[in-house]
């Protein structure tokens, strides 16, 4: 079985290694070979024309290769249209993709697996509706501030706004919301504990995560992959 890799992180100051320690640890459990990693930095899930994902397809196009491996959807893609397209050009060189977090693939003996297709549209549709309804609900709230009276914006000795930082931490934010711990959220998304115990105060703030949200504790696995030398290996490929 051979497979290449493909991590992406939003922004440049983003720590990539972390998504590739935790799929090169997950190759290792199920005995795939790794042949290529392919990785874009600072680069939006909604952009189709990524070097990193350009410079994979031309690999895969030249050479046998059984999956294409990344940790979540939101990695490959944010977009359900650029989905679809990355999906096609996958299935029409034989080449399966898979998402650990889902554990979905997207061919089944060699065609379109398409009860798991179903799985990744309807995961992707309901991302864009969170997301549109975190940003409906940050913009509800700061006009009834404003129309109350309240000034919005930067305040002297303030870096940003709470809107500004949701914004600016969307990874942090949308595994929050998903229940992972403040540390395991700091270990995905490598941030420092004050940004997530941030976000988080502000989301409980504006009613965007509730008390009784049940809380994911951090994963064994990660612990392991985060500890594990032999991967600093396979980082540089």
């Amino acid at each position: 079985m051979k497979i290449v890799i493909y991590t992406r992180t939003s922004t440049i100051k983003q720590n990539i290694s972390e998504q590739l320690k935790f799929l090169i640890n997950f190759c290792d459990k199920n005995n795939w070979e790794i042949t290529r990693t392919f990785k874009d930095f600072g680069k939006s899930g909604i952009t189709p024309d990524r070097e990193g994902l350009i410079e994979m397809f031309n690999f895969i196009s030249e050479n046998k290769i059984d999956k294409i491996l990344v940790t979540e959807l939101s990695r490959l893609s944010r977009n359900k249209e650029d989905l679809k397209n990355i999906i096609l050009k996958a299935s029409n060189l034989n080449c399966s993709i898979f998402f650990v977090d889902l554990n979905v693939e997207t061919l089944k003996d060699g065609k379109l697996n398409l009860n798991h297709l179903q799985v990744l549209y309807d995961e992707i549709n309901y991302s864009s509706r969170e997301t549109i309804k975190i940003r409906s609900r940050i913009e509800r709230g700061y006009n009834s501030f404003r129309e109350n009276g309240g000034k919005v914006g930067r305040k002297k000795g303030f870096r940003n706004t709470d809107a500004e930082l949701l914004l600016k931490h969307e990874d942090v934010v949308e595994n929050l919301l998903k229940g992972l711990s403040i540390r395991s959220t700091m270990l995905i998304c490598n941030k420092s504990s004050g940004v997530v115990q941030k976000i988080k105060k502000i989301l409980k703030n504006n009613g965007s995560l509730s008390e009784d949200i049940k809380t994911i504790r951090t994963n064994d696995l990660l612990k392991k992959i985060l500890n594990n030398p032999s991967s600093k290996t396979l980082l540089d490929f």
